[in-house]
């Protein structure tokens, strides 16, 4: 019975990864949980039915993994899934830990709202720091549907939401073991008091936005070209040309910029000169474009995953190599792939910089910067030195993926960047959601090609809350867990 509450448990918390409006699911999957691991005797049996629960967890949210390190590496499919298995079974372990950490701070199996927020968002803080391979699934994403928890990741990020949505799960957890009635006022009051919080800080930034934002007319394309087609080389020039055509018409509608996904050219801009030229040559409407292609790593060798800005003379004035890459861009377990297919197997080489790049439209000048494709599911780790960036470039390349839940939970990540930082996002992709996302999250999709006058500029005056003071619940979390949860459990005990 354990084994199918826990794999109810992790299908329900999963469930609004792939659809926001099921965020309440989220809240009420940790009850048969809950209720497993308080009443559990043994810590070994903790760990391993943690353990197992932790699976069924990151693999309701990473279980697409399959496709892009499969396409990636060319590798077998048994082996690609041993591999995946390996990887969300690692990820798994951070759910086990919590489920000890959890049950030691529960004396004599009491239950504690604040020990379980504490907790979980303290191990999810430590996963995110020490195993940033997997950014997938956090319980703070599975509240971008719930506007009152969106709107306080201007106060804490993703791991307030987290904290939050902890909090009323464990409420209601109370609720039904308690049947006490005062623990449901204590959740209106909870509710009623972040919602205020979350309109207070969302009313501010509206009014601020009104004030401040600027118009860019910005061309966004989306293309649909499958990860089979993309990469073979007899298409390139009819990958090119698509991507030309698309560009020439935004450009020639009124952009001001014109928006490609990730890798939308799949040879190298910088090195092959006579595919640039002749990408560049079906383009007459001058204006500013960012392109995508993978390119030669010249200092280190190999390849990086480049995003180009080209200037209204077709010059590149400024790029950015993607920092910080997935399983698919990286090769997970590589030294075993290698053992076992008796190949050498080579991932992308990350970037360094995190330069900010500018354009100048009709004498008003625009800094922006660019996160590529699932740079968007972490926030930006100088988040603090974006205080002046007018928007965010989100370019994705989501046909690695398939039509499953990741493409969801980057369009959500998208809109908590917003809100986070109260700075527009702009997001173009492939086979993904895209559109324009401004600084109280709200959307407009683009589904192939469009101008829009997009707002540009921060609806913040200075920097947000938490651009100021970071992940300071995560390490609150841990500082609790560590000491101040222990040491209250200690006085109890002696006095």
């Amino acid at each position: 019975m354990k084994f199918f509450l826990l794999a109810l448990s992790a299908i329900l918390i999963s469930m609004p990864l792939g659809s926001r409006e099921l965020f309440f699911f989220s809240w009420l999957g940790f009850i048969p949980a809950l209720k497993i691991f308080i009443d559990m005797e043994g810590m070994k049996n903790n760990f391993i039915w943690g353990w197992l629960w932790g699976f069924f967890l990151a693999l309701g949210a990473g279980y697409w993994l399959v496709h892009p390190i499969e396409e990636f590496s060319g590798l077998p499919l048994p082996l690609v899934i041993v591999l995946t298995a390996l990887l969300l079974l690692t990820a798994a372990i951070f759910t086990a830990v919590w489920t000890v950490i959890f049950k030691l701070l529960s004396r004599d199996n009491k239950f504690s709202v604040l020990v379980f927020a504490f907790t979980w968002t303290g191990v999810e803080f430590i996963r995110g720091m020490i195993f940033p391979y997997y950014p997938f699934g956090f319980l703070g994403l599975s509240q971008s549907g719930f506007d009152p928890f969106l709107q306080l990741a201007e106060a804490g990020g993703i791991y307030l939401l987290s904290f939050m949505a902890a909090v009323v799960a464990g409420l209601l957890f109370k609720l039904i073991r308690s049947k006490n009635p005062k623990i449901l006022i204590i959740l209106a009051a909870v509710l009623v008091i972040s919602t205020a919080a979350a309109y207070h800080f969302s009313g501010r930034a509206e009014q601020e936005w009104a004030e401040n934002k600027r118009s860019l007319k910005t061309g966004i394309v989306m293309t649909e070209i499958s990860q089979e087609d993309k990469w073979e080389d007899e298409n390139i020039e009819m990958n090119l040309e698509s991507v030309a055509e698309d560009t020439e018409r935004v450009l020639n509608q009124g952009a001001e910029i014109a928006v490609t996904p990730e890798t939308s050219l799949t040879f190298d801009f910088v090195r092959n000169e006579y595919y640039r030229e002749k990408f560049l040559g079906q383009i007459e409407e001058p204006g500013y474009m960012m392109v995508g292609s993978q390119i030669r790593d010249a200092e280190r060798g190999g390849t990086v995953n480049s995003y180009l800005l080209l200037d209204e003379e077709e010059t590149i004035k400024n790029k950015y190599n993607k920092n910080d890459l997935i399983p698919g861009e990286v090769i997970p377990f590589a030294g075993l792939a290698e053992i076992l297919t008796g190949r050498e197997w080579h991932s992308l080489n990350p970037g360094v910089d995190k330069n900010v790049m500018n354009i100048v439209s009709q004498q008003d000048k625009f800094e922006f910067r660019v996160l590529t494709c699932s740079e968007i599911l972490y926030s930006p780790p100088d988040r603090d030195e974006l205080t002046e960036v007018d928007f965010i470039l989100n370019p994705s390349n989501e046909a690695w993926f398939g039509d499953t839940n990741l493409l969801n939970q980057m369009w959500e990540s998208a809109r908590i960047r917003a809100v986070e930082m109260r700075t527009p996002v702009i997001k173009s992709g492939n086979k993904a959601r895209g559109g324009y996302i401004n600084p109280r999250g709200e959307e407009i999709i683009v589904e192939d090609r469009e101008v829009l006058t997009a707002g540009a500029g921060r609806a913040h005056s200075s920097s947000t809350f938490y651009q100021e003071h970071g992940d300071y619940i995560g390490y609150l979390s841990l500082l609790m867990v560590l000491i101040f949860i222990p040491g209250f459990r200690l006085l109890q005990t002696e006095y």
